[in-house]
């Protein structure tokens, strides 16, 4: 990720962009995108949430996060069980809890990796998830 005047460019995508609370607003061909962002203190780091579209894989219709959910594009999956637990990708399992408020789980690794709180929507089939990506500013 890296600004240059008013536009930015993300995994070599460009976009003009503008900052509206705690949210990027992406423009390409007409097109707006809306990424939360939320910066620490100092403004050295600054985690986004890239969005990312999962399908369901089981039979009939999800009922909440239950279930395993699958981005074929990128080989990665979700898998949320009755009993607060998850496999991500098939290699990283840990705890999760669910925030209905703010609509977000909050991923507890059981591997060495930082907890991480995610936002999600579920529409039919279809879970979006909002995960934290990193981003340290450059000297």
């Amino acid at each position: 990720m890296s600004f240059s005047g008013d536009t930015m460019k993300l995994d070599g995508v460009k976009y003009k962009y503008a900052v509206e609370d705690n949210t990027l607003l992406l423009t390409k061909n007409g097109k707006t995108d809306r990424m939360r962002f939320v910066m620490n203190g100092d403004g050295s780091e600054m985690n986004i949430y890239k969005k990312t579209e999962y399908v369901f894989e089981g039979e009939g219709t999800p009922d909440g996060l239950i279930g395993k959910w699958v981005n074929a594009e990128n080989k990665w999956s979700f898998e949320f069980t009755e009993n607060g637990m998850f496999n991500e990708d098939g290699f990283f399992p840990g705890y999760y809890s669910l925030d209905d408020e703010n609509s977000s789980f909050k991923l507890m690794y059981i591997d060495h990796f930082e907890d991480s709180v995610c936002y999600y929507s579920i529409s039919g089939n279809v879970l979006t998830v909002e995960y934290p990506w990193q981003m340290v500013k450059m000297q």
